[in-house]
């Protein structure tokens, strides 16, 4: 049985302010995105990904379809292009934005306990650590 599926709750942050900045948001908004704890829910149907976040501040509905190019919103208000995979208990998505000079990786990486995600880009890694609810 897949680990992916379920509720999550976002519990601690390695060098996501770093990250965000990378990425052209403004250092302000992006310490005020690293106190956020968001909870995510990830559904699972077939080839659908569904990837739901409430912060109580900006709520975001990502749906990937596996292996298909999709729109991508990123912070910064541009729409990246991201495909998404499934390898054993990770979640794989690469992202491309020619804007905004991105080339980078996701990985979803699942537990019993909960997940990591990780960004991987030219500027370094960031880590969201997230525990089932």
């Amino acid at each position: 049985m897949s680990l992916i599926p379920g509720k999550y709750k976002l519990e601690n942050n390695e060098n996501f302010v770093a990250f965000l900045k990378s990425l052209g948001v403004p250092e302000d908004n992006a310490t005020f995105a690293d106190k956020l704890r968001p909870t995510v829910e990830v559904k699972v149907e077939g080839d659908k990904v569904e990837i739901i976040s409430d912060s109580g501040v900006k709520n975001t509905h990502q749906i990937y379809i596996l292996g298909k190019e999709c729109d991508d919103p990123l912070p910064t208000e541009h729409i990246a292009k991201s495909v998404a995979k499934i390898e054993g208990n990770k979640i794989l998505v690469h992202t491309k934005c020619a804007e905004l000079n991105i080339d980078g990786n996701r990985t979803y990486d699942f537990t019993n306990d909960g997940f990591v995600l990780t960004y991987h880009n030219k500027s370094g890694d960031s880590k969201r650590i997230f525990k089932r609810i």
